[in-house]
């Protein structure tokens, strides 16, 4: 993950659990820690959405859960809220 004052690198094999929301993607680190990427980022770029999803089967398969829950009720669920 990376922004302009911060860049974060996570092995595959590290992360607890992926969700696939309908507004966002959610990497788990920890059961409390996660790193949230907003789909809006992909904006103009659907292809790119659709390459990382594909990503995310190949290297997280048993760890990906696909949930269509908005992100206020997913994040409430993880006691992140």
């Amino acid at each position: 993950v990376e922004h302009p004052s911060s860049v974060s690198n996570s092995e595959w094999t590290k992360l607890v659990k992926v969700v696939n929301a309908k507004q966002a993607i959610f990497l788990f680190i920890t059961t409390n820690m996660v790193h949230m990427i907003p789909k809006r980022a992909f904006e103009g770029r659907e292809d790119d959405l659709l390459k990382f999803e594909s990503i995310l089967k190949e290297h997280c398969g048993e760890k990906l859960k696909k949930r269509f829950w908005n992100i206020h009720r997913l994040l409430r669920e993880q006691y992140i809220l």
